[in-house]
């Protein structure tokens, strides 16, 4: 390629003359502003070759600075969202999710696109680092805003400000108007298995507001594989874990070369918010249930502290019916007396909080026949 061609061009390879061209006239008509235009950005582009520094497109820029709302995504479907084209609920949650979609302040007008991977074993999925989108591990899914025309549907997939639809990934049909699929976007999904989710909301073309940004990180499980055992006990649990902070040994909860089998602790936190689950009243992060797992109930010729007994045991209750155990009333009734027990107490190391042996046998004793059995899908 010789220099006049390398000016002729953006970073990304798209011709000058093209990137500005009106979107829906012929080039063999622009008139003279458009000409004036191309020139100009034909202009600063040698200018800038010239002083060894990068062409930026204006024009490109100033519409970045325009750009819709992310959408926010969440886990399975609101039955006050399920309108059509929803798809609410799964038969098959082993191999399929439900994946909400709520436009942001701007609406998604033109639609919006999907995609999920895998996430890989001891990563968090707020840390999870996105391959590039061609990458074959990325599956993607686009649902495009088409209106209806001279009698025919539209696609349904136009959102307004704060509008919903669900979505069943895994099992996704590129034969309804608007949804395209790319890469693995139309295979099932496996089963027992953490996928992480982002999306953005396509550029309008009629307000000229280009696609949004990515939205954060949302990770989601499909069910345990058919003859797995649901319940864990928390010796599983201690060694199925992550490697922790990497600066207290108490947060390692892997083993040789076992796979991070915790479920996602995204938003679990119900009694505050954020990541992780909740004692009592007090959130724990992943890394701090996992320090506290690896805290022995008695010190070395101390007591044992009946609080620790009954946190191990709620820990892993509590992982458990994320993982897919279903507890009877009798247990779910255990779960919660145990967090009412524990109040606002603060779990060693994270604080010195104390409960007596004996005050905690019975719930214990529930939680860990609970946490003990065999259950499988």
């Amino acid at each position: 390629m010789d220099g006049r061609e390398k000016l002729d061009q953006d970073p990304t390879g798209q011709s000058i003359a093209s990137a500005l061209a009106p979107p829906h006239r012929d080039r063999s008509t622009l008139n003279r502003r458009d000409l004036m235009k191309i020139g100009t950005a034909m202009a600063s582009a040698a200018i800038a070759a010239s002083a060894g520094l990068p062409w930026r497109d204006d024009t490109a820029e100033a519409a970045k600075a325009s750009s819709l709302d992310p959408p926010i995504l969440t886990c399975g479907c609101p039955s006050n969202t399920c309108s059509s084209p929803s798809v609410c609920t799964t038969n098959d949650p082993a191999h399929r999710i439900i994946l909400q979609i709520c436009a942001g302040a701007s609406g998604a007008p033109a639609g919006f696109s999907v995609q999920w991977t895998k996430l890989p074993a001891g990563v968090d999925c707020n840390a999870f680092v996105w391959p590039d989108s061609s990458d074959p591990s990325v599956c993607s899914a686009s649902f495009s805003g088409v209106p209806g025309t001279k009698g025919k549907p539209g696609s349904g997939w136009t959102l307004g400000a704060g509008q919903c639809v669900c979505v069943e990934i895994g099992h996704l049909d590129d034969s309804v108007i608007g949804v395209g699929l790319s890469g693995c976007g139309s295979d099932e999904l496996d089963c027992g298995t953490t996928y992480v989710f982002r999306a953005f909301a396509h550029n309008d073309p009629v307000s000229g507001k280009g696609r949004s940004s990515f939205t954060p990180n949302l990770c989601c499980s499909t069910s345990p594989c058919p003859g797995e055992c649901t319940c864990k006990t928390q010796g599983f649990w201690k060694t199925h874990g992550s490697t922790g902070d990497g600066t207290t040994a108490c947060t390692n909860c892997h083993e040789g070369n076992n796979s991070d089998a915790w479920p996602s602790l995204t938003g679990q936190c119900t009694c505050t918010s954020g990541d992780g689950l909740c004692l009592g009243t007090t959130c724990y992060t992943k890394d701090q249930l996992c320090c506290i797992l690896n805290t022995p109930s008695a010190g070395d010729g101390q007591p044992a502290n009946g609080l620790i007994i009954l946190a191990h045991q709620l820990i892993t209750a509590k992982l458990n019916v994320l993982n897919g155990c279903t507890p009877e009333s009798t247990v779910q009734a255990a779960i919660s007396s145990a967090d009412q027990m524990i109040g606002n107490l603060q779990i060693p190391p994270y604080g010195a909080g104390y409960l007596s042996p004996d005050s905690v046998s019975s719930l214990n004793n529930t939680l860990d026949n609970f946490n003990s059995h065999c259950e499988t899908t």
